[in-house]
C-alpha cells in the first residue's frame, strides 16, 4: 500500500483499509474479488434455474423419511426472512433455528412470529446465558472491533451444525446477499 490517500473509483472504499490495493483504473481489490465471486455465484439465467432445481431435488431426496429437509437460521431480518420464504416456496421443509442473544428488537420478534406462523415452519429458539454472553461481547465493544456480532455469528453457526448433526439434517441454508454485502473487505466481518 502506498502512503498516499486513495479512493476506489467504483465503490469509494479508501486506503483507511490497510489491505486495499488498486488496479491501473483505480478499482480496488475488493471490487475485483466481488466481480469474480458474483461471476461464479450469481446465476440469473436458465442455467441457474436448472442448478437450483437440481439442488432442491437433491435436498428433498436426502430429506426423505425425515421431519426436515434443511435447517435455516431465523433472525427476523431481511436476509433470513427471505431465505425462509424461499425455501418454503421451493417446497422444502425447513427447521428454523433462532439464537436469542438478548438483542432482539421488537420488529425482529414480530417478524419471526409472523414468518413461523404464516409459513407453517417449526422453530426452536435457543437463549444464551446473558451474563456469560455479556462477558464475551463487552471486550469486543470496548476494542472497537468492526464486527461486534462475531460472537453471535459463531454461536449461530455452531448451533446450526450441532442441530444438523443431532437431527441428521444434511443441508443448512443461510440468508445472505452477495449483491449488497459481497464487496465488503474480508477483514470487516472476521
Amino acid at each position: 500500500m502506498s502512503n498516499s490517500y486513495k479512493i476506489c473509483t467504483k465503490c469509494i472504499m479508501d486506503t483507511t483499509d490497510s489491505n486495499i490495493y488498486f488496479d491501473e483504473n483505480g478499482v480496488c481489490n475488493h471490487c475485483k474479488e466481488y466481480e469474480e465471486r458474483a461471476r461464479k455465484e450469481l446465476h440469473y439465467d436458465k442455467v441457474g434455474q436448472e442448478k437450483l432445481k437440481q439442488l432442491v431435488n437433491r435436498i428433498k431426496n436426502d430429506g426423505k423419511d425425515k421431519n426436515y429437509d434443511c435447517i435455516i437460521g431465523l433472525s427476523g431480518g431481511m436476509d433470513s426472512s427471505t431465505a425462509a420464504f424461499t425455501v418454503k416456496r421451493l417446497g422444502l421443509r425447513p427447521l428454523a433455528l433462532h439464537l436469542d442473544n438478548e438483542w432482539n428488537s421488537e420488529i425482529a420478534v414480530y417478524n419471526i412470529k409472523n414468518i413461523v406462523e404464516k409459513l407453517n415452519i417449526d422453530m426452536r429458539t435457543y437463549k444464551v446465558d446473558w451474563e456469560e454472553f455479556k462477558d464475551l461481547q463487552l471486550p469486543f465493544l470496548k476494542s472497537s472491533i468492526s464486527n461486534c456480532e462475531m460472537i453471535t455469528d459463531h454461536a449461530i453457526i455452531a448451533l446450526m451444525f450441532q442441530t444438523a448433526a443431532k437431527e441428521k439434517i444434511k443441508y443448512i441454508i443461510q440468508g445472505g446477499n452477495i449483491v449488497t454485502e459481497g464487496v465488503l473487505p474480508k477483514s470487516w466481518p472476521h
